[in-house]
Formats: structure tokens, C-alpha cells, sequence
């Protein structure tokens, strides 16, 4: 069994609680390192540039094996008052892999889809035809901020109302999404799970609320004793969620999970993370 992660690869630019740096970034990169610290075999479907370090490749699962453009699509991220503000480089580096040119071969086995979208550029026929070529049992997990994202004159990053989001709803099984990612996402979120998906909100020092058949359930977090950075935490819950709900069919422990799993990551930057599923399992007493 392996998952399947589909999206961009990124280099960020990062002003965080901690200071500056460098390094990759993008929702597939954090949820593949989520999943290999978990002992989880997984593969990247991203494009990336020349510009993509060789040491941060050597560490990951990635098709295509060679770079396909000039540049990787490069976030500026910076957190001021625990608000993030982002700009974006290198936007016609950033379509994603056209799944005809991908070998079926990659297909088999795969057991989870991780829709890791940072931009608004996943087309619904893209889904369609990844369910085509797995498995009825795969787990499609949409980690859907990009659907939220428009980019501005200067190229800044601009919430959107997301409202596309229902076209989505029919084709995946869980959708994870920050409440700093549109207004009133707890309520949107109930009305989108009534007949559809498991929705989860998840709320920084609040944890997480799981909005199912339009019923909540609150999560708390588990609060860490310092923070070193914030960024990636939501894509790395989501990513420990799908292991933990795969793993166990419940969902509400594959919440704690989640919640530890984000919770061990803010204290440690994600360029690198070193949590193990046994620290994660130890923090939530279990």
C-alpha cells in the first residue's frame, strides 16, 4: 500500500516565528514527510525546477525523476501577529503534472490520494481521472486552501470565496481546510458535509472541529511548549489524519493524531521534520 501525493512541490521563502530561511515547502512536500516518518511509502506527482535542491530530491519520492522547468514555484511566506501574508514567484512553472503522461505502473498499490491544491489549479477532470486509476477503496484526501487563493496584481495572494469548492464535494472523502482559509468556515464546512465528505476545520490553538452528515465534534490541540514555526502544520495534520483513519477506520482517532502530529511540528522547523509516529502516539497517551 502507498499514497499517491498530487500537487507543487514549492520553495519557500519564510519569515517565521523563528527567524529567516529557505527551503521546500508546498503542501505535498509536507505531507510526504509526514507520511515517510511515518514509514509510509509514498511518491510526489509535481513539477520543480533546476533550482530544487539535489539533497532535498534524494530524500524524496518524485515523478517526474527530472526537474521540468527553469524554476520551482517559490512562496514568500511571512507571519506577523500570527497572520500569514504570501507572494508567489514563478507561476508558469507551476501547472501540474498532466496525469496522461504519468506510467500506470505508479498507480498500483495506492491505497490514499493526497490533492495537495496551494493554488487555485486542480481541475475537477484531473480527480475524475485519478479515481479512474485506483481502486474503490482509495481514500481521496483534499487539502483544499488553494481552492480559496486568487493572485493579485502583485502577485500577492488574495482569499477567494472558494465557492467551486461543491463541484469537489462528490469526488473526494475528506477536505481539510485552516478557518484562516475563507470566513465562516465552520459553517460553510457544515452545510458542505451534509450528503457529502468528512470536513475537518482545523483552528491553530483550538485544534480541530470534524463536521460530519452536518454534525460537529471538537478536537482540543495539544499546546507545545514553544513555538519555532508554524508553517506546513495544517498540511502535516492532514497528512497524520488520512494515516490515522486508514489505519484505524475511526475518526476520532486519527483527530488526535492529527492534532499531535501538527502539534510536535511547530517545534521543529519543517524543512526537516523528526517527529516519529511513537512521539506521536506517546503524546496522545495512547
Amino acid at each position: 500500500m502507498k499514497a499517491l501525493i498530487y500537487g507543487n512541490l514549492t520553495i519557500d521563502k519564510n519569515i517565521t516565528e523563528s527567524g529567516n530561511y529557505t527551503g521546500p515547502g508546498g503542501s505535498a512536500y509536507f505531507a510526504s514527510q509526514t507520511l515517510t516518518n511515518f514509514h509510509y511509502p509514498n511518491i510526489i506527482i509535481s513539477p520543480y525546477g533546476q533550482d530544487f535542491q539535489k539533497k532535498f530530491i534524494d530524500k524524496l519520492n518524485i515523478y517526474p525523476t527530472h526537474h521540468t522547468g527553469k524554476t520551482t514555484l517559490i512562496f514568500h511566506n511571512e507571519i506577523k501577529n500570527n497572520k500569514r501574508f504570501q507572494k508567489i514567484e514563478g507561476l508558469k512553472y507551476s501547472q501540474n503534472i498532466p496525469l496522461a503522461q504519468i506510467p500506470d505502473k505508479i498507480f498500483s498499490g495506492v491505497n490514499l490520494i493526497m490533492l495537495c491544491s496551494i493554488l487555485d489549479n486542480l481541475p475537477l477532470e484531473n480527480i475524475k481521472l485519478l479515481r479512474s486509476k485506483v481502486s474503490a477503496q482509495c481514500l481521496f484526501v483534499f487539502i483544499a486552501q488553494g481552492l480559496f487563493r486568487k493572485i493579485g496584481k502583485d502577485n500577492e495572494i488574495i482569499l477567494s470565496d472558494g465557492h467551486h469548492l461543491t463541484k469537489y464535494l462528490p469526488l473526494v472523502d475528506i477536505i481539510s481546510l485552516s478557518d484562516e482559509d475563507t470566513p465562516d468556515a465552520s459553517q460553510k464546512a457544515s452545510r458542505w458535509s451534509r450528503g457529502g465528505p468528512l470536513v475537518i476545520i482545523t483552528k491553530d490553538s483550538q485544534g480541530c472541529v470534524l463536521f460530519e452528515n452536518g454534525k460537529e465534534k471538537k478536537f482540543p490541540a495539544y499546546i507545545p511548549s514553544k513555538i519555532i514555526d508554524s508553517t506546513g502544520a495544517g498540511d502535516i495534520f492532514a497528512a497524520s489524519f488520512a494515516y490515522a483513519k486508514l489505519k484505524s477506520k475511526s475518526n476520532i482517532y486519527a483527530a488526535r493524531i492529527g492534532n499531535s502530529t501538527a502539534s510536535l511540528s511547530l517545534s521543529q522547523r519543517p524543512i526537516h521534520l523528526q517527529f516519529t509516529h511513537s512521539d506521536v502516539v506517546r503524546q496522545i497517551g495512547h
